[in-house]
């Protein structure tokens, strides 16, 4: 309910969450600027108020805005104020484009209460002073950008691989400057540098790739087998699209409109996917004329120019260094006219845009997406420029063009696409996430490169303002970057490269930067942010397999499809507890053990995989998590992971669970974590224990225990090996249950169709099912053994439900990018086993129990028992045996205060691990202060007994000969007896 208290003063009575938008105010017409805006408030103890976006509008559109800012993902203590019953501010500032005439600002309010609102503020230029997104620029310093000779001369760039000049470069040479300059393109293109742009893979050919030009036939085209391409016959211009530059020129793109029945053959792969089908339907097909010529000839002019000038500075060829040059002078002559391309939508067609279409994220002048394209743009002409720094050079230079050739480079050229860059990243103040974005790692490596190669401090400071920014925007208190290891390292790993021209950077001399009001001295990341050395840690170091291969979890391309090396190193434990994964095992990279416990958050790129289970062993991911793909939607969903799925239903996006036990410093090891009802809010508990268990020399287990509580369908599932073929054998008597387990028998057969068709037990296959009541085995190995592992699954509790047998995709393909259209029609062929364990009926509480069995050759596990004699209300029991170690574990419920006791073995433990080999005895205790154990009267002969535990513990013998001949050692964390 909202009242009018005073011409200059709203009360608005809060119950609950409402939203309240101001009245819109006339600001007038003016140029590009940016407001502050600012309202006071005062209201009720307990009432939130949060400026959740603002809006802008064009005279002649008063009813619909021209563009919105969105705070969502910025609530600061600018935006957002808790009520005290004092008269407070919360304030943002808005990007006004020029015609931009009015504006307002919307409020989310919550709580119960009373809140009073003054009028809202304007504010030119800001809050430079109190920014609300430091590291956001001022248009005003965007303006005051200027190259300077005599900076750019104390710094190098460090130099690209180059070996000697190609010679399809070599005609360079003999083309005389002026008529070199005139081969220059005035159009845009639509790939640059040779990396393609998106919309162009929508079409039959992919020019940056397939076709090449001399400048001795600069009307010819030819392919990659030396044949012309025709390419105007091939594609006949249909008319022609009049677009402005990002200076004002209006300049001609011709195009050829393919008839509508030609429409879905020319649409991008990738938007086949019937997902993204409702706003490209029919797609737009249009193709530009200009991703033929004159892309072509851009790029093998820019090579040109990079070799050219490589060559000069190897040398000395001033007849080299002059044509390089000359490239880069013609390219800065028409790129200010090129005009802005790419998406008004997510997924949407390609088109020109306004020049400052800085919403719209996927634009730029180059490529379609400003913050990668601004590198990739940029990046080798940078290198190219920076190797022709003799003055002498540019003399001649502007001899033959008659004006200030190098002034003209750096201010069309490098500081024009730099400007534009910074305005769209002065409109994404709003938005830390867009601004802050896992692809920054070219962009602020293009700023570095251009401070250090135009004598640019300004742009040094901003690309390292921004990196630090980005790195306390992302990074978590365990340094991880919680979308992927994929995307850590795009982000980290590119920051690291992005770092590396200005390690030991110092400013010049008494140079102090407008932009932060800083002198930068000696520049070294890694000393001056910690959490930044963490980070390049882990990166370099630990989320990789012992053998190198990457984590394929959450959006992580696994190693088989894109190999991403890391160090081979023995098996170590580790904890990453703000990110919720936790790896726990022993061994060498040929022989070790490493079971992973996932139970991380919704952080972009994430998957529907709270709990999540990876066994690695022997050399091989065994037990498989999927990764990254871009055929489908498969990967993210929860049943394609190893864990519980509770009524068929994906889990809710959720943030990390919680970290219930941690121990790897005894013999045995031990890791639980548990959901609080945010994965799937019908259950509690909804957690996993994994202990990993030692038995053989170079050979151990893993005990599997996942508890749930809550919902009617209970599903346990695990995958098989995803990099190579695997023969399934059981001792279960499975009867043949369908081709598919969806509900109606539908069968998804390919990626594209996941979620159309049928659901993901759609793509479960060639099912095989069992009603079980006693324990029982299922063993994968490889079906074409080269030096495999094979793992053996047993299967100990419960023993009421339904066992399936059935095959789910891999999601793998090697070089799945370049070969989508392969990968998607190996997609039901390219399978792996998967183990799903079914139990149904109301008010489900299931305590799932297996034991894991890693192998080289042959298993060796002898026996693994549920032990009888433990009330399952309080915990559980399992024996193992194999040929020289026998071992007992206990594990107590977190709820329960008992003590469990089986055969003479008993603690009050949350898990007590009793482990006999070869006339040693260990004993590992968790969170407990008891353990005692009657059979150790029967081993006289033993040589000791080593005891760890995590707590303060209580031992009780019943052997008067152990205690007799106790010493007592006692370490960090744990104390030994022997």
């Amino acid at each position: 309910m909202m009242e009018t208290m005073r011409t200059d003063e709203i009360a608005i009575c809060v119950a609950d969450h409402f939203r309240w938008t101001s009245p819109k105010i006339y600001i007038g017409t003016g140029p590009e600027r940016l407001l502050g805006m600012m309202i006071e408030a005062k209201g009720s103890v307990g009432v939130s108020i949060h400026i959740c976006g603002y809006r802008a509008f064009y005279a002649d559109s008063e009813a619909t805005p021209a563009y919105e800012g969105s705070f969502k993902e910025n609530a600061t203590e600018f935006t957002q104020v808790e009520m005290n019953g004092q008269w407070q501010q919360v304030r943002c500032e808005a990007f006004i484009k020029r015609g931009i005439t009015m504006v307002d600002v919307t409020l989310a309010l919550s709580g119960n209460g009373m809140v009073y609102l003054k009028p809202l503020q304007l504010i030119p230029g800001g809050f430079p002073a109190n920014p609300p997104l430091p590291q956001a620029p001022y248009l005003d310093w965007i303006a005051s950008l200027r190259g300077n000779t005599d900076y750019a001369r104390l710094y190098t760039l460090p130099l690209l691989p180059w070996s000697k000049l190609s010679k399809k470069v070599e005609p360079y040479l003999q083309i005389p400057v002026d008529r070199l300059m005139a081969l220059m393109p005035e159009r845009r293109p639509f790939t640059f540098d040779g990396k393609p742009t998106w919309p162009h893979f929508a079409h039959e050919y992919l020019p940056a790739r397939q076709f090449h030009w001399d400048p001795r036939e600069p009307d010819v085209l030819r392919d990659s087998d030396g044949r012309v391409f025709d390419y105007l016959t091939k594609f006949p211009v249909t008319d022609y699209d009049e677009v402005q530059g990002v200076n004002g020129k209006v300049v001609r793109y011709p195009y050829h409109e393919p008839p509508p029945e030609m429409w879905e053959a020319m649409v991008r792969p990738e938007v086949r996917d019937f997902t993204h089908r409702g706003s490209n339907t029919p797609p737009q097909a249009r193709i530009y004329i200009d991703a033929f010529m004159t892309t072509v000839r851009n790029r093998e002019m820019l090579q040109a120019a990079f070799e050219l000038a490589n060559l000069y500075r190897t040398t000395g060829n001033e007849a080299a260094g002059i044509r390089a040059a000359a490239i880069l002078y013609a390219l800065a002559l028409v790129m200010p006219s090129w005009p802005v391309y790419g998406q008004d939508k997510m997924f949407g067609d390609y088109k020109f845009l306004p020049p400052d279409s800085y919403q719209y994220w996927y634009s730029f002048i180059t490529g379609s997406w400003y913050i990668p394209s601004f590198g990739i743009t940029l990046g080798r002409t940078l290198h190219t420029y920076a190797q022709l720094q003799d003055d002498s050079l540019w003399t001649k230079l502007s001899e033959i063009t008659g004006d200030e050739a190098r002034s003209i480079i750096i201010e069309q050229l490098f500081l024009h696409a730099a400007r534009l860059c910074l305005r769209y990243d002065a409109f994404y103040r709003t938005n830390p996430w867009a601004f802050f974005h896992n692809t920054i790692a070219t962009q602020v490596a293009t700023f570095i490169k251009m401070g250090l190669a135009i004598g640019c401090p300004e742009l040094i400071h901003y690309g390292i303002n921004k990196a630090i920014g980005a790195i306390n925007y992302h990074l978590m208190p365990d340094g991880t970057f919680p979308e992927s290891p994929s995307y850590m390292h795009d982000l980290i790993g590119g920051l690291h490269k992005a770092f590396a021209p200005v390690i030991g950077y110092s400013d010049p001399p008494g140079y102090v930067s407008a932009l932060d009001g800083k002198h930068l001295h000696n520049f070294q990341p890694e000393v001056e942010h910690p959490i930044y050395r963490r980070a390049v840690t882990l990166l370099k170091e630990r989320l990789y397999f012992p053998n190198g291969a990457i984590w394929p979890i959450h959006d992580t391309w696994p190693h088989s499809v894109y190999p991403n090396q890391g160090p081979v190193r023995p098996v170590q434990p580790l904890l990453l507890p703000d990110f919720g994964h936790a790896t726990i095992g022993w061994g060498q990279p040929d022989d070790g053990l490493e079971a992973h416990l996932h139970y991380s958050g919704a952080y972009n790129h994430h998957h529907s995989d709270m709990l999540n289970f990876i066994l690695w062993a022997n050399g091989e991911e065994l037990v498989s998590d999927i990764g990254y793909t871009h055929l489908g939607h498969y990967p993210k969903v929860t049943m394609a992971h190893n864990l519980v799925v509770v009524n068929g239903e994906n889990q809710k996006a959720t943030h990390c669970a919680d970290l219930m036990a941690w121990y790897t410093h005894g013999v045995a090891q031990f890791v639980q974590a548990g959901d609080p009802g945010s994965a799937y809010p019908n259950t509690s508990p909804y957690r996993r224990a994994l202990v990993a268990v030692p038995m053989e020399e170079k050979e151990g287990v893993v005990i599997d225990l996942f508890e749930v509580q809550g919902g009617q369908v209970h599903e346990w599932m695990a995958n098989g090996a995803a990099d190579y073929a695997q023969r399934v054998s059981t001792d279960l008597p499975l009867e043949n249950m369908g081709d598919t387990l969806d509900a109606e028998g539908k069968v998804t057969t390919r990626p594209e169709c996941f979620g159309k068709d049928a659901g993901p037990y759609g793509a479960f296959r060639h099912a095989r099912t069992a009603t079980f009541s006693r324990p029982w085995s299922i063993m994968l190995t490889p079906a074409l053994p080269a030096g495999e592992a094979g793992v053996r699954l047993h299967w100990l509790a419960p023993l009421d439900g339904v066992a399936i047998i059935c095959d789910a995709p891999r999601h793998r393909y090697r070089d799945e990018l370049m070969y989508q259209e392969e990968a998607k029609a190996a997609w039901d062929s390219r399978r792996m086993p998967k183990v799903i364990v079914r139990r149904e009926g109301d008010g489900l509480n299931s305590t799932f129990l297996a034991v894991w069995e890693p192998f080289r050759k042959e298993p060796w596990l002898q026996q693994a028992s549920l032990l009888a004699d433990v009330p399952s209300a309080a915990g559980l029991g399992v024996a193992l045996h194999s040929p020289t170690t026998n071992a007992v574990v206990l594990y107590r419920r977190p709820e329960s205060q008992a003590i469990l006791c089986s055969n003479g073995f008993g603690a009050d433990s949350r898990l007590a691990v009793a482990r006999t080999q070869e006339r040693v005895i260990s004993l590992d205790l968790y969170d407990g202060r008891q353990i005692s154990w009657d059979p150790l009267r029967g081993c006289p002969r033993s040589r000791g007994i080593s005891v760890t535990q995590s707590h303060a513990v209580l031992l009780s013998f019943t052997s008067v000969f152990i205690l007799s001949t106790v010493r007592r050692r006692i370490a960090a964390r744990s104390f030994c007896i022997s």
